[in-house]
């Protein structure tokens, strides 16, 4: 993925990533208290590359952790299970994310054709 895709796929995909299960996704005022608003450029950074290792290379329920040393944010992203249907591989996955005052743990499922990106199904 070019670095201007990525860049473009971090904001949309830490927001989808950390929204709660009980939010309505019509009204995100939600947000501001969810750990998002508190992170930093070098926390959704390292949240991602823990998504992307996590999805790409980690089995089911063996999760990726990151950690943010500067601020103390952490959380740990795994797959839960995985369904391949002729080239799209889709997996259920759990994101729980700590910063100083609010925490999170949220489910998603994400599909992708081969080679291509990991897109929200559900």
């Amino acid at each position: 993925m070019s670095r201007v895709a990525r860049f473009l796929l971090l904001p949309l995909l830490s927001l989808m990533l950390l929204m709660t299960t009980s939010a309505y996704a019509f009204n995100l005022l939600f947000l501001k208290d969810a750990p998002v608003a508190e992170f930093d450029s070098i926390d959704t950074g390292l949240m991602m590359e823990s998504f992307y290792h996590a999805m790409d290379n980690n089995d089911n329920g063996v999760g990726a952790e990151w950690e943010n040393q500067d601020t103390g944010h952490h959380g740990i992203v795994t797959p839960l299970d995985s369904t391949r249907l002729d080239n799209i591989t889709c997996r259920n996955v759990e994101v729980e994310n700590n910063a100083t005052i609010n925490s999170g743990r949220s489910q998603f499922k994400f599909c992708r054709e081969d080679g291509g990106k990991w897109l929200i199904s559900e």
